[in-house]
């Protein structure tokens, strides 16, 4: 199974147990692009780095690069902690 595939069902999974979530998170940023929506999804179920880099066939260090850019996307200043914001939509 691709990497691709397994987004598919996750992504089918995900969005019934948190309905809504994308919809909230497309309000802070309307252009979220998938890797940046498959992150989001990701950090809000706890997954860590590693799982998250594994999942998306990324280094570590780019985990650490992606979720930078998806703060800034988000426009959340350094005082709010990204995973708070994420489980608050």
């Amino acid at each position: 199974m691709k990497n691709y595939d397994l987004w598919e069902e996750f992504d089918t999974w995900f969005t019934d147990v948190h309905s809504g979530f994308f919809v909230s998170l497309e309000k802070h940023c309307k252009n979220l692009t998938q890797p940046y929506r498959q992150l989001a999804a990701y950090l809000r179920i706890g997954l860590r780095s590693k799982e998250i880099a594994t999942l998306m066939n990324i280094t570590v260090q780019s985990v650490g690069q992606y979720r930078i850019r998806l703060r800034k996307q988000l426009k959340l200043t350094r005082k709010i902690n990204l995973v708070e914001f994420l489980n608050s939509l």
